[in-house]
């Protein structure tokens, strides 16, 4: 057997393994730009909605507790019907919002990394309190305004 033809070999079939592993290297580093390009405004769309959305929902609760303590006063009917539908224009804006974060959201778990998938759902969905609602008789504190419930505190704690 000739050696030369077994090194000429030998050294073609290293060059084309060198060949795929660099067109393999080269086409994973095309991808993860890809996904960074195609991520970045991703999350930035979910932190404007998100902030956004809160902000809507923010404004419903400072609505809804101005018109709380009116309700049911008649010298007091008009100003209470108009926070009462500005609290409403607002939680439906939150909501719009939430909506299209949940899209964002969907997009994002096709393009990201697992990383930025996870931190983008303990933001969203993991930073939250659940709601909690008590009956409108025990949930007015005193002074007509409303009170949250803390972690562990019942809507009985409030009357009581």
């Amino acid at each position: 057997m000739n050696w030369a033809v077994i090194a000429a070999f030998a050294a073609a079939a290293l060059s084309l393994v060198n060949v795929i592993v660099g067109y393999r290297l080269a086409s994973r580093g095309h991808l993860e730009q890809w996904q960074r390009d195609e991520t970045r405004p991703i999350v930035a769309r979910i932190l404007t909605l998100s902030q956004d959305a809160l902000r809507q929902w923010n404004e419903a609760a400072y609505a809804r507790q101005a018109w709380m303590p009116m309700h049911g006063d008649p010298r007091q009917s008009s100003e209470s019907q108009a926070l009462k539908a500005q609290e409403g224009e607002h939680w439906v804006a939150g909501t719009d919002l939430w909506g299209k974060l949940r899209f964002e959201m969907a997009q994002l778990d096709l393009v990201a990394a697992r990383s930025i998938r996870d931190a983008a759902h303990a933001l969203v969905w993991g930073g939250h309190e659940p709601v909690r609602i008590c009956p409108q008789s025990q949930r007015a504190a005193p002074g007509g305004g409303l009170k949250a419930l803390a972690p562990g505190m019942t809507c009985r704690s409030l009357t009581g």
